[in-house]
């Protein structure tokens, strides 16, 4: 994986116009809206070095690239998905009321305390 800047200029690079081109930075920046061309330029040249989320998630955008082309750990990530019980037993709780709900969490949390201190102790 290479840098912001290197990803960026990548981008631009392997992105371009239906005539072939660049896109400008001035392009890029007056469609998404929120970033100057300046500090595009920034990022693209390595000065900013840590771009907020925003900003990447408008270059993914724009460019229609997925998130993971700035992480790619994220792809090989797998989605861990609820059980059927558990993701019914969600649904249930999350229609109850506020006070149902702080109690369920503090009970959760208490019997997620003594399971893993459970656990820790059984590993020692």
């Amino acid at each position: 994986m290479g840098t912001v800047a290197e990803l960026i200029d990548n981008l631009f690079r392997t992105h371009r116009k239906p005539n072939g081109r660049e896109y400008t930075h001035k392009e890029v920046c007056e469609a998404i809206g929120t970033l100057s061309p300046s500090h595009l330029s920034k990022l693209r040249n390595g000065t900013i070095t840590n771009p907020g989320r925003d900003v990447l998630l408008s270059l993914c955008q724009f460019f229609r690239v997925p998130s993971s082309f700035f992480f790619p750990e994220l792809e090989a990530m797998p989605i861990a998905q609820p059980d059927d019980h558990t993701a019914q037993t969600l649904a249930r709780a999350s229609k109850a009321s506020l006070a149902v709900r702080r109690k369920l969490e503090a009970l959760l949390e208490a019997a997620l305390d003594d399971a893993l201190g459970t656990v820790e102790e059984e590993g020692e």
